[in-house]
Formats: C-alpha cells, structure tokens, sequence
C-alpha cells in the first residue's frame, strides 16, 4: 500500500478542437457562469493547460489542453507538451498534483 493518499483524480482532457471538450469539462464538474469553460465555433479559445476544479465536484480536476489541429498545433505537438507538463506536475512529489489519466475525446459520427 503506498503512503500517500490521493484526494482527488486529475484528468489531462485532449482532443481536436470543436469536438465539444469545454461541454464536456462544463457537464461533468456542472460549471456555470465565470468559472465555466468557454467554447467557441469558429476558433479554439484555450492557449495553454487550463485547470477546472468545481465545489460541486471537489473531488476531480480537468485539465484541458489547446485543441488539436491541422497544420501547426497537431498531434505530435500535442503530446510532446503533454509529457512535459505531466513531467513537470510529476516533480512536485505529490500524487495529488499527477495526472491520473487521459481522456482523449474524438469526433464521432452516427450513422
């Protein structure tokens, strides 16, 4: 059994822009008004990693990455910035600052 005790699971959320993450980030932690995730059609609204955390939801964090795209912001780039911020959550010692998982959302289709 390990000695830390982890509070909370933080979830590194990648996908394409448009694919409906900052509604998923709102639906799952129930965010509202200026703590809520923006979306935008037209163009991709997140820059960096954002962290969303909700009193309603104490116990998970979501942590959304730039949305994938073509051209200069792809898949590869992507993951690299990925490890690195996991590497630099990782250096903290803490569990509760890892990310425990990926959700990587995809666009579907219903036929």
């Amino acid at each position: 059994m390990s000695k830390f005790a982890i509070n909370h699971l933080n979830v590194l959320l990648v996908g394409p822009s448009g694919v409906g993450n900052s509604c998923l980030i709102n639906s799952i932690l129930e965010l509202d008004g200026d703590k809520k995730a923006e979306a935008e059609i037209t163009k991709p609204t997140t820059k960096t990693f954002n962290m969303y955390e909700s009193e309603k939801k104490p116990n998970i964090c979501l942590i959304y990455s730039r949305g994938i795209e073509k051209g200069d912001y792809n898949i590869d780039v992507v993951i690299k910035n990925s490890i690195k911020y996991i590497e630099n959550q990782e250096l903290k010692g803490n569990p509760d600052y890892y990310i425990h998982c990926i959700w990587y959302c995809i666009t579907v289709t219903r036929f």
